[in-house]
This record gives structure tokens, sequence and C-alpha cells, in this order.
């Protein structure tokens, strides 16, 4: 199913790329061709909305589009040709026996078979999977619109870093009625496409300048404020937070430093567990297997568990936190809360403000709750700026 999935999704490409444009309001090429690749047969008042499907939404996405990346057997992992037999498959070899004998490979064993039928499944995947939804509606009214179908592509940028997709494959709307979306609110994919649309979380790219949705405007936001600093921003001030008061945001946002039990501390495989969940494995017992471990046993599984929640928490905290303002003294505003590292002597505070770890808009602080307190975090850090509690620091 996935390989002819790919050779629709080549086939799509080749005529696309031949096909004239379709003459559509004020042009936006992106969007004439989606709309061209469906080939409806009235696309006059069309709009064209642009998905983008980030990691978080990633494994929803393709498990509703049936995109599952495969694994390697045991079999295949054993297998001491892998570059080669990649690289011929990747070259579009026919006859990897003889390419193998041909190229100094030897002959092929079982083990090079079973990587080898891998590898056709993962150059499938690779054909098929997607990053970004394009779909195509009729609207109705500002809360109701039919969809004429939708279009997957993956985007990339090229040489001179401009934005490149290449169209993967298209479904009609009957297609899209028919899959079933799992997520937060199970039913037909189409009705979840309509929701993305109605919650302003896909850019309309049918005419130039598009649209964007909610979340690129967030993204540029917050591009803006952790930004600011470096770009000598004359409209915000910044102010730092005291220590007291900043152990009661660092409770808010991160999760309490996990602690090893005794069971975790009496594996005898530490070393090759981080090692393996630093690489981004996520089968360690099939890791410690491959490089010559034994098998797992409770308290190997309790350490890995251990050090998952510890890589978790490290990956989230933060030493120093700054709240970002408007500039107006008579209706001070929060604009969001700059999270950084380190930063005391010799760290000077504008190296903080220009290289923040990460940055909350003020809405995302509305919707986190105050750690020990029955009010939101946005609340804290407002009465901390009522009350003079923290030092102005920039500019």
């Amino acid at each position: 199913m996935n390989t002819i999935i790919k050779y629709l999704g080549i086939c799509a490409c080749i005529a696309l790329y031949f096909s004239p444009p379709i003459k559509c309001g004020n042009n936006n090429p992106e969007a004439q061709r989606v709309l061209q690749s469906l080939n409806a047969k009235s696309l006059s008042k069309a709009r064209v909305y642009k998905i983008l499907i980030d990691a978080e939404q990633e494994v929803e996405c393709f498990r509703t589009f049936n995109i599952i990346e495969p694994k390697p057997t045991f079999e295949a992992r054993k297998s001491k040709k892998k570059d080669i037999i990649s690289e011929a498959m990747d070259e579009g070899e026919k006859d990897l026996a003889a390419y193998l004998k041909a190229n100094g490979g030897g002959s092929m064993n079982e083990f090079d078979a079973a990587y080898a039928r891998f590898y056709l499944e993962y150059q499938a995947w690779k054909s098929a999977r997607f990053n970004v939804i394009y779909v195509v509606t009729n609207h109705k009214n500002n809360t109701d619109c039919s969809i004429l179908g939708a279009v997957t592509g993956f985007s990339s940028q090229d040489a001179q870093q401009q934005n490149k997709v290449d169209i993967r494959n298209i479904y009609t709307p009957k297609e899209l009625d028919s899959m079933k979306w799992t997520g937060m609110v199970p039913g037909a994919l189409s009705d979840e496409l309509k929701r993305i649309i109605f919650r302003l979380d896909a850019e309309e790219i049918t005419t130039l300048p598009t649209k964007l949705s909610r979340k690129q405007i967030d993204e540029l936001e917050r591009s803006r404020l952790a930004h600011a600093v470096e770009g000598n921003a004359k409209d915000i001030q910044i102010f730092s937070i005291p220590h007291e008061q900043f152990q009661l945001i660092h409770a808010s946002l991160v999760p309490s430093i996990p602690s090893m039990s005794a069971e975790a501390n009496a594996s005898k495989k530490k070393d090759i567990i981080m090692e393996g969940v630093d690489e981004g494995e996520a089968d360690i017992a099939m890791y410690i297997k491959l490089n010559g471990g034994s098998q797992m046993n409770n308290s190997d599984r309790e350490f890995e568990r251990y050090y998952r929640m510890l890589q978790k928490y490290t990956d989230n905290t933060f030493e120093s936190a700054y709240v970002v303002t408007n500039k107006k003294s008579s209706s001070m505003k929060i604009l969001g809360l700059l999270l950084s590292g380190v930063c005391i002597p010799p760290t000077k505070i504008a190296d903080c403000l220009h290289k923040p770890k990460k940055t909350l808009l003020a809405k995302e602080c509305s919707m986190t709750k105050a750690a020990s307190h029955e009010y939101s975090l946005l609340d804290f850090l407002n009465k901390l700026i009522a009350d003079s509690t923290c030092k102005n620091v920039y500019p």
C-alpha cells in the first residue's frame, strides 16, 4: 500500500510541475498549485488553508493517515551491510546480490535480506510522510464550510533557503469523511479539519498576503520578545525577579527534580542505558542486546524510567526569569516571560536577555496555575510588578 502511495505522489508531482496555473483573485502560486492538483470543476470561490504539522501532532496525524514508521527486525539489525544495501536501494538497484558482489560486499545472507525488506518499507514511509496539509474549502458562512479536498506535502528549504513543498498525496471529501481522527475530539477527519480552520489554527493562503494562523502570530510575537534586547527595542521594558519569587515561578513551570530509587540505583547497565536514551533510542532493551548486553531486568527498567524523567527535567529547567512589559507607565501590560540560564557574575544580564532558553507569552502565563496559589502565573507576575518587587534591567 505504501509503495502505491509513493508512486501516486511522484505522478502527482510530475503532473503539477507541467500543469498551467489557475487564475484566481490575487494570485498566490502556492495556493494555485494546490487548487490545480484537485482538478475540481468550480474553484472560483475556493479558499485554501495551510496546516503545519509539528512534532506533537505528528504521531496522531500519521496514525490517522495510516503512515506508520517501520522498525527493523532483530534479524535486520544484525546485517553488517546496512550502508551498502541502503546506498544500492537509494540508487534504484534491482539486483542487490549482484551489486554487493560487484562492490566488495560479498554474498547476501538472511540478515541482509531482512534489512533490504525493512529498507524498502522505510523508503515507502519516507515518501509518504508529510509536514503540511492543505485544505480546500467552499465557505457557506463564517461558521460553516464544505471541504472540496485535501493535499499533503513535505516542506523543506533548498540551497538558497527558499521554502519548497513536494506534493505527496491528494484526498477527496469522501476519503476525508471515512478517515477516523482519534484526537481530543474523536470523529471524522473532515470534521477535525473544519475545527482547525474555524479555530483560526490554519493559515489561509488563498491570496497574498496570507492570513496567518494564531500559532504563527504567537511565534512572531515570541521571536520579537526573545530578540527585543538584541534588536535594541524601544517599546518594551524588562524586570528581573527576586530569588524567592523566582522559586515559585520555577515550581509552576518545571516538574520537581526526579530522585533515583534504590531499585534504579541497583542497575548494572546505567552507562549503556544513558547512552541509548541520549541517542534517541526508543527501544532500550533492543539497543542493549545489539551492543552486547544481556536482558534488561526490573532495576534496568527503573533506571531507564528515572533517566528519561531526569532528561525531561533538564530540558525544561531554567535558572533565571525576566518579565517583559510594554513601556506605558499609565497602563503597564505584561507581554511575556523570558526564561534563561545562570545569570550571576561574570555573566552579564544583557547576555541572558540576548539568548533566553524559552519565551512564554502572557496568554500562556494566564493558562498556568501559580504553584501553591489559586490564581494564575500571570496574576502573580502582575502583582510583583504592581508591588515594585522586580528590578528594572532594561532599558
